[in-house]
């Protein structure tokens, strides 16, 4: 009876266990068991790349992720305003671990962010809608993000 019991649980288990899986998004299987194409690691932060070829969300993707340890104190630092500034040149000034280019730009005069940003809870630029490009179909960029979770 005892044994019985025993692999009538078991078998609900790996049932509910196998409906998890079932209730995966594909997207996020893919996206969790990808093997990084470079990796990096400096102190105790840790650089990832992943590239997808057509198997996420149904497009090429490349997407980077730093691992910050809990309670690792970073600075959010913003380019100059009106100045052109590589992401690296800006890194390299500021002696910086990591750094992400974290909006969208405007290429020609007056440079700055057009995607909405907000630091501390001070924004610092506002979805700029009259850069002469396509991509404005919408108000708000969608496709890419900076998160820090």
């Amino acid at each position: 009876m005892f044994k019985t019991l025993n692999k009538i649980a078991l078998s609900v288990l790996v049932a509910l266990f196998t409906l998890t899986l079932w209730a995966q998004n594909p997207d996020s299987v893919t996206f969790v068991t990808a093997k990084a194409v470079a990796n990096a690691e400096k102190d105790g932060i840790v650089f990832n790349n992943y590239l997808f070829e057509g198997n996420l969300f149904n497009s090429n993707q490349c997407i980077s992720v730093l691992e910050i340890p809990a309670g690792f104190h970073f600075d959010i630092v913003i380019a100059p305003d009106g100045r052109l500034e590589r992401t690296s040149a800006l890194a390299a000034e500021l002696n910086a671990i990591a750094a992400l280019n974290g909006s969208f730009f405007n290429m020609r005069t007056p440079y700055g962010g057009v995607t909405y940003t907000r630091v501390d809870g001070t924004i610092v630029a506002e979805n700029n809608k009259d850069v002469p490009t396509s991509f404005w179909s919408r108000s708000i960029r969608q496709n890419g993000a900076v998160a820090i979770l």
